[in-house]
C-alpha cells in the first residue's frame, strides 16, 4: 500500500471500513437512517420554506414587476422611445440571487410571459455567446409551449431577426390554456401577445459594452417585439449609471423595485418554521444559537439555512433506534405500539429518562412491564407537544410586553425569547428581572395597549387548558382595573412630615426601614394597581419551563453542534494544517500513523513531509537545505525497507522530482512563497502549528 502514496497528487485512496459485527451482548449497533421519517420531515419543511417565500416575494414580483410589465406595451406595437426596463434591487446581503430570479420566472409563467430568458455574466463574455443563449432558450421554450419543430439556429444566423421570426410563429398557433386544459379550450391570438423579458441576473459582473449592445437591439427591435429588461443589482441604483454610458442610459425607461430584505425574511422562518410547535424536529440552545448567528449575522443565505436543516435531521436520525418517534401527535401512540424491545431498552438510556427516575423512585416498577411502559410513553410525548404549544404562547404574551422595552433586555424579536426560554427558566434571567423593573416604570396608556395585544393573542390561540384559561382571566381582569382609575387615582396620598426622633433610630438600618415605610404610604392607588399587575404577571411567566426539564425531549430536540461544524462550517486553514500534520486522521493507514505531532515517518506523502520539515524554518526557508531533508528522510525509510526486503531504492531523480512537486502544491496551498531578497530561498506566509 505504501508504493501508492509516494505523491498525494496520485489519485484518492479509499480505505473499506471495517464490518460493524452484531453483538449478542448488547453492544452498540449501527442504525441506518429511516428514509421515511426523514422525506416526511423534511417535506414538512421544505412546504413551509416555500410558502413563506412564495408570500414574501409576492407583493415585489406580482403587484411591482409583472404589473410593470404588462403595462410597459400596448397591442398592436408602436416604436418606443425608451426599452422598459426594471431593476431590481436585492442588496448585498442576500447571497440567493439566482434563486429570486428562478421564483421570478416561475411568476411569469404562471401568468402567462412564457418568453423569459435568464442571461447570466459567465455564459454572456461577448455579444455573440449572449445572441446564442438568448435564442437557444427562446427556441427550447417555444418548442415545448407552441410545438415549433424549427432546428436550432446555425452559429451565423443568431440575432434578434431569428429571435422575430420565432415570435411571429408563436402568434400563428393556437395552443391549449394551462387553466382549461380539461375542457379542451383554446388561447387567442390577443392572449400570446405576451411580451418577452430578459432576466439580466448579476449586472455588475457584466462586460459593459455586451449590456450597450443588447440594450441597442432592444431599441432597433422596439417597433417589432416587446422586449422588456429586468437588471439585478446586488448594490445601490447608482452603480448602474456608472456601468453604463449616457447613450445607453437615454434609451431605457427605468423603474426600481426593491425585494423583501434578507433578514426580515429569515426570520418569518426561524419564527414560522423552526420555533413552530407544529413541526416535530426541534433544535436545542447551543444547535439554535448556531443557526440564528451564522444565518442572521454571517451569510443570510436561505440554502444555506435548509442545507443546515436537512444535515441536522440527517444527523439527529441516523444511528437511533428510537427514530420514528419524531413524527407528528396524532401518530405517536401508533410509533410507539411498533417499538422493539431494543428500542425501549435505548429509550430507558436516555439522560432525560434517568433524571425523571430519580426525582420519581415509583415509576421504575412501570419500566418493568413492557405495555405500561408504552403507555407512559405516550403520555410523556403528548405532554412534550403540549407544554411546546404553552410555551410558544407564554412567549409570545411576554413578548407583547418587552418587544419596545428601553435597551431591549429581553431582545426585540420572538426568537431571542425563546433561545433564552430553550437554556433555562425565563423567569430566572437577568433580562427578565429588568424588564419587570421597567414594566413598573410604564403609564396606564402602555400597560392597557400591552395587556390587550395579550388577551388578543390569547382569543386567536386554539389551546384550552385549565392554565391558559386562568391566564386570559387574570389578564382581562388586569384591563378592568387600570380601565376603571380616575384622575384622583393618580394622586399620591399626602401622609405627614417624617419626624425623626433621635431616641427610636438608633441605627442606620432603622432609618432606611423608616424610610421605605414612608414611601410605600405615599403611593398612589394606579401605582398599586400596576404593581398587584407585574406580581400576577411573574406568576405567570414562571410557568415557561426549558425542553430539558421533561422527560424523552431528547426524541425531538437536536443539539449536535460540533458535528455541524465538523461538516457544514470547517476552517480552510486549520482543516488543511491539521491534514499535512497528521495525514493518518483521513487516510486511515498504518504507514502515516504518528505517536507525537513532531514524529515525521518517511512513508509519508511527500507534501506533508515537507509542510511538517518547514515548520522547523523560519521566516525564509533555503531550498537547497530543504532538500537535503527530505533527501536524508526518504533515505533512512529505504534502509529500514532494504532490512525489511520492501521496495527497491529510488533513485535522486525521482526524488527532486517529487520534491519539486510537493513545494509547488504548498505554494498553491499558500503554505510558502517566492521572495527577491534571495534567489535560492522561499517565504513562509504562515505560523503556528495547528
Amino acid at each position: 500500500m505504501d508504493e501508492y502514496k509516494n505523491s498525494i497528487n496520485k489519485g484518492c485512496f479509499a480505505h473499506k471500513p471495517e464490518k460493524v459485527k452484531n453483538k449478542k451482548s448488547g453492544g452498540l449497533i449501527a442504525i441506518p437512517l429511516k428514509e421515511d421519517v426523514k422525506q416526511s420531515l423534511w417535506n414538512e419543511i421544505e412546504i413551509k420554506i416555500k410558502n413563506i417565500e412564495q408570500k414574501s416575494y409576492t407583493e415585489t414580483f406580482v403587484n411591482g414587476i409583472l404589473k410593470f410589465i404588462n403595462d410597459s406595451f400596448q397591442f398592436p406595437l408602436q416604436e418606443l422611445f425608451e426599452v422598459p426596463a426594471a431593476v431590481l434591487v436585492m442588496g448585498v446581503n442576500m447571497p440567493d440571487h439566482i434563486n429570486i430570479f428562478s421564483l421570478l420566472e416561475k411568476q411569469l409563467h404562471s401568468n402567462g410571459i412564457y418568453s423569459t430568458v435568464i442571461l447570466e455574466s459567465k455564459k454572456c463574455t461577448t455579444v455573440p455567446n449572449m445572441l446564442q443563449s438568448i435564442l437557444n432558450e427562446i427556441h427550447k421554450k417555444y418548442a415545448e409551449l407552441f410545438n415549433i419543430a424549427d432546428e436550432l439556429p446555425k452559429k451565423q444566423e443568431y440575432g434578434f431577426r431569428k429571435l422575430y421570426e420565432y415570435y411571429t410563429k408563436t402568434q400563428e398557433v393556437k395552443v391549449p390554456s394551462p387553466t382549461k386544459k380539461k375542457k379542451n379550450m383554446h388561447t387567442t391570438i390577443q392572449n400570446l401577445c405576451k411580451p418577452i423579458v430578459f432576466l439580466i441576473q448579476d449586472v455588475e459582473s457584466f462586460n459593459s459594452e455586451v449590456l450597450q449592445k443588447l440594450i441597442f437591439l432592444c431599441k432597433i427591435y422596439s417597433g417589432k417585439l416587446p422586449i422588456v429588461l429586468i437588471f439585478g443589482m446586488s448594490s445601490a441604483m447608482v452603480t448602474l449609471h456608472s456601468i453604463l454610458p449616457p447613450k445607453a442610459l437615454m434609451c431605457l425607461g427605468l423603474e426600481t423595485f426593491y425585494s423583501a430584505f434578507a433578514t426580515e425574511y429569515l426570520t418569518k422562518i426561524i419564527e414560522e418554521v423552526i420555533i413552530s410547535p407544529e413541526l416535530p424536529f426541534k433544535f436545542g440552545p447551543k444547535m439554535f444559537r448556531l443557526i440564528v448567528d451564522s444565518v442572521l449575522y454571517h451569510d443570510f443565505s436561505v440554502s444555506n439555512l435548509t442545507y443546515m436543516l436537512k444535515f441536522a435531521i440527517i444527523e439527529h436520525l441516523y444511528g437511533k433506534s428510537f427514530t420514528s418517534l419524531c413524527c407528528q401527535e396524532d401518530e405517536i401512540e401508533k410509533k410507539v405500539h411498533q417499538l422493539s424491545p431494543e428500542d425501549l431498552q435505548a429509550l430507558k438510556a436516555l439522560p432525560s429518562l434517568k433524571r425523571y427516575l430519580d426525582n420519581n423512585p415509583s415509576f421504575i416498577s412501570c419500566m418493568k412491564n413492557p405495555t405500561v411502559f408504552k403507555e407512559s410513553i405516550i403520555g410523556f410525548m403528548k405532554k412534550l407537544y403540549q407544554d411546546q404549544r404553552k410555551t410558544l404562547l407564554l412567549l409570545k404574551l411576554l413578548h407583547c410586553f418587552v418587544k419596545d422595552l428601553p435597551e431591549y433586555p429581553l431582545g426585540k424579536r420572538l426568537r431571542e425569547l425563546y433561545s433564552v426560554s430553550l437554556e433555562k427558566e425565563i423567569c430566572l434571567s437577568t433580562g427578565f428581572n429588568d424588564a419587570l423593573k421597567l414594566l413598573k416604570l410604564q403609564s396606564q396608556q402602555n400597560l392597557m395597549i400591552k395587556l390587550a395585544a395579550c388577551v388578543k393573542v390569547l382569543k386567536e390561540s386554539t389551546i384550552n387548558s385549565s392554565l391558559i384559561k386562568e391566564i386570559k382571566k387574570t389578564l382581562e381582569d388586569s384591563v378592568e382595573k387600570l380601565s376603571k382609575l380616575t384622575t384622583s387615582d393618580f394622586d399620591k396620598n399626602v401622609q405627614e412630615p417624617l419626624l425623626l426622633q433621635s431616641d427610636k433610630i438608633t441605627s442606620r438600618f432603622q432609618l432606611q426601614e423608616k424610610i421605605q415605610m414612608s414611601i410605600k404610604l405615599k403611593r398612589s392607588n394606579f401605582e398599586a394597581v400596576r404593581n398587584e399587575i407585574i406580581e400576577d404577571l411573574h406568576q405567570i411567566f414562571k410557568n415557561i419551563y426549558p425542553p430539558s426539564h421533561s422527560p424523552l425531549f431528547e426524541v425531538f430536540y437536536f443539539d449536535d453542534v460540533s458535528s455541524v461544524k465538523k461538516h457544514l462550517m470547517a476552517v480552510p486553514r486549520v482543516t488543511s494544517c491539521y491534514t499535512l500534520s497528521n495525514p493518518h486522521h483521513y487516510l486511515k493507514c498504518k504507514c502515516c500513523k504518528i505517536n507525537s505531532s513532531d514524529e515525521i515517518q518517511s512513508t509519508m506523502p511527500e507534501t506533508c513531509l515537507l509542510y511538517k520539515l518547514h515548520l522547523e524554518s523560519g521566516k525564509l526557508i533555503n531550498l537547497y537545505d530543504w532538500l537535503e531533508g527530505f533527501r536524508t528522510i526518504k533515505a533512512s525509510g529505504e534502509n529500514i525497507g532494504k532490512r525489511l526486503r520492501m521496495k527497491p531504492k529510488v533513485n535522486d531523480n525521482d526524488l527532486n522530482v517529487r520534491f519539486l512537486l510537493a513545494v509547488s502544491e504548498l505554494q498553491m496551498l499558500g503554505f510558502i512563497k517566492p521572495t527577491k531578497r534571495k534567489t535560492d530561498h522561499v517565504a513562509r506566509t504562515t505560523f503556528g502549528c495547528f
